[in-house]
């Protein structure tokens, strides 16, 4: 019986010669050694590479991306240069979270958690209305930036509404917004 002669072929991603484990189909030849160069050709990772973003001197992770300007691509859909990998704060200052909020320790605060953390933007909008937050108040970010804790980049948003849509229930939840928001105009 005569010997079958085994084919090589070069993969087209990394140039190392392999012998395919299957017969080769009729109608194309294989292209690459194993899954994983098929993968990175299709995706253009190179291990070898280095990040895209001008300035950036880490190794790519993957799209051409090191690990923290592809954490930024997944979580705004940009690369976000203007945005610092780590926020350098005076001591003291508070400590910023991985989802990009400042904490702060304040046991004694009304707006704290049990542990005696608040976020930084509530302490923030807190003071400048001299009064604690209410449980249906947020504060907004305008710019998004959620270490930005300026007060001309903070809004206060309440989630607030009456339960029903009858006019009395509607009338009392006005009149009670206006109490405690803008008292002046009640008169």
């Amino acid at each position: 019986m005569p010997r079958k002669t085994r084919i090589t072929y070069t993969c087209a991603y990394c140039n190392q010669k392999f012998t395919p484990d299957l017969p080769p189909s009729k109608s194309k030849k294989q292209r690459y050694c194993s899954r994983g160069c098929a993968v990175r050709a299709r995706t253009g990772y190179d291990p070898r590479a280095f990040c895209k973003v001008d300035g950036c001197g880490r190794r790519n992770r993957s799209i051409g991306l090191c690990s923290t300007h592809l954490a930024r691509f997944r979580k705004w859909g940009d690369v976000r240069a203007d945005v610092p990998v780590k926020v350098n704060r005076p001591k003291g200052a508070g400590n910023p979270r991985h989802d990009g909020y400042v904490a702060l320790y304040v046991p004694g605060h009304p707006n704290a958690m049990p542990n005696g953390i608040i976020m930084e933007h509530r302490k923030v909008m807190a003071d400048v209305l001299g009064r604690s937050l209410l449980p249906t108040e947020r504060v907004h970010h305008v710019n998004g930036i959620r270490h930005d804790n300026r007060i001309e980049n903070l809004e206060l948003w309440t989630k607030a509404h009456p339960s029903g849509q009858r006019v009395e229930d509607v009338v009392r939840f006005a009149v009670d917004i206006l109490r405690t928001y803008a008292p002046e105009r009640l008169t």
